[in-house]
């Protein structure tokens, strides 16, 4: 068969989970300290490109969540907290321009989210959050043309 995940073993196993894709690639490496995942993961495709760096502490997310573009430049950087998303990630358009802000509490979406024009620094729409129920949305007009197109819609 094909092998799914390599875990370091022993009695509080230090060294590098590594887990697989299907086709055999790996699909994310994290190192264990003491048997829980404490250090930068790497997150790649199914044909070995980085798609994503998370950050463990003590076995939780904590930290700052990053994805990349196809092109390596980042797509969306996060704060994290206790394995939840907490704080304004920051969506970005694949030629680096800020394209949006959304504000998280907890692992949902709470706040004002915005989305910026193409300087990325222009509001050209606001949406309203309350624990993750979208609550408003207020949209501008501009006369700035050339807009990048936004990022795909699994940068959320």
């Amino acid at each position: 068969g094909t092998v799914q995940s390599r875990y370091p073993a022993g009695n509080a196993p230090t060294g590098t989970e590594i887990q697989y894709h299907r086709n055999g690639a790996v699909r994310m490496t994290v190192p264990m300290v003491r048997g829980t995942r404490h250090g930068y993961a790497r997150v790649q495709g199914p044909h070995g490109r980085g798609v994503a760096r998370l950050t463990y502490r003590k076995g939780e997310r904590h930290g700052l969540e990053v994805h990349y573009h196809p092109n390596g430049k980042p797509r969306m950087v996060v704060p994290v907290s206790s394995g939840k998303r907490s704080g304004r990630a920051v969506i970005y358009t694949p030629g680096g321009r800020r394209w949006a802000e959304v504000p998280y509490h907890s692992g949902v979406r709470h706040g004002t989210e915005r989305r910026f024009g193409p300087s990325g620094n222009h509001i050209i729409e606001e949406r309203d959050y309350r624990s993750g129920v979208a609550l408003e949305r207020r949209s501008y007009i501009t006369q700035i043309r050339g807009a990048e197109p936004p990022p795909s819609p699994t940068a959320r």
